[in-house]
């Protein structure tokens, strides 16, 4: 706006002036490249600031044109009509990007919501799970236990022990079923909160894949939202999921860092690594929605997601989250989420 400025009422000032009477551009071209060259800063305020950040440059540009249109040398007509197509040049271009900003918005909202939706199934489906395919599963394997146990005058040596091959594949099946519904909605998650989940989390890479896990906590960190820590969670889960997967990784961890002003967590690992560039073209292509989905729960929050990553150097995945935004998610994606976990 101020190079504008100067390059419009330049004919005033003595080094201006000199150099533009020696220009070959006509008056009136030279006129017309300088009111539009206030279509700039009208452009850029209203993608950075939105309707109102372009409305008030357009304003203030509309304010800067007219005096010399009508004061300044040149055709007074012209000018006038130059002034009016900038004017209506620029709000046009403000209502286009606000209509994308408006499109962008209720695509994001519709995301966001379909992703709580999601969450809120799959607490459904746990908690029905657990509360009867579980316990109907222990229950049938006491039951066996007891037929396989009975009265030998009843149950023959072979068909007793039918009976406890039988009943061990309950409890299997009861304990696969178990760990599945920790994936779908984690207990220990609701009960004692995201700590003591991340650290159950690097327990079962451990178990389950061999890889090291560590949790280490950094700084005071705020009290979290249910749904902040459930977001958090997954974010985590995706990220350790991918070391189990792809990494090759000897140890990975997760580190909570609070400083006052932003919650930080941050999964490091020592794999294979990859080159992010080329994961960027191909995952719309590949229809991974891995990075994806923790970019939006990171986004849900209010925060950020970055992914550092080099092959043969290991992974870092950081999610950064203003602390007031780790405090309580938008509330327009959570009912009744103003209530901090205990």
């Amino acid at each position: 706006m101020a190079a504008g400025l100067l390059l419009h009422y330049g004919d005033d000032l003595p080094l201006l002036s000199t150099a533009a009477a020696r220009t070959p551009i006509p008056l009136t071209n030279r006129q017309s490249l300088e009111r539009i060259l206030f279509l700039l800063p009208v452009i850029y305020s209203s993608v950075i600031y939105g309707k109102r950040g372009g409305l008030t440059i357009l304003a203030l540009a509309i304010a800067l044109m007219v005096p010399r249109a009508v004061l300044g040398p040149g055709d007074l007509v012209q000018a006038l009509l130059q002034v009016a197509g900038i004017s209506v040049t620029g709000g046009l271009f403000i209502w286009l990007v606000v209509s994308e900003h408006r499109r962008v918005e209720h695509a994001n909202a519709l995301t966001q919501r379909v992703m709580m939706a999601q969450e809120d199934e799959r607490q459904r489906i746990a908690r029905e799970l657990h509360d009867e395919t579980v316990q109907s599963l222990y229950i049938l394997s006491q039951r066996l236990d007891r037929l396989a146990r009975g009265d030998s005058a009843y149950v023959s040596e072979e068909v007793s022990t039918e009976l406890l091959g039988v009943r061990e594949i309950a409890l299997k099946a009861g304990s696969d079923l178990r760990r599945v519904l920790q994936d779908l909605r984690p207990r220990i998650l609701d009960d004692l909160g995201l700590l003591p989940a991340l650290e159950w989390l690097a327990d079962e890479l451990l178990r389950q894949h061999g890889t090291r896990g560590r949790v280490e906590v950094h700084g005071a960190l705020p009290e979290l939202s249910p749904q902040a820590q459930l977001l958090l969670w997954r974010i985590a889960q995706e990220a350790l999921h991918n070391v189990a997967k792809h990494a090759r990784a000897g140890a990975v961890l997760v580190s909570l860092q609070g400083d006052g002003h932003r919650l930080r967590m941050t999964i490091t690992d020592d794999g294979k690594g990859f080159d992010t560039a080329r994961v960027r073209r191909e995952l719309p292509r590949q229809a991974k929605l891995g990075i994806m989905g923790m970019q939006e729960r990171a986004r849900l929050l209010g925060g950020s997601l970055t992914v550092r990553s080099e092959p043969g150097r290991g992974t870092t995945i950081s999610v950064d989250l203003p602390l007031a935004a780790s405090l309580t998610p938008r509330g327009e994606f959570f009912p009744g989420a103003s209530s901090p976990a205990s």
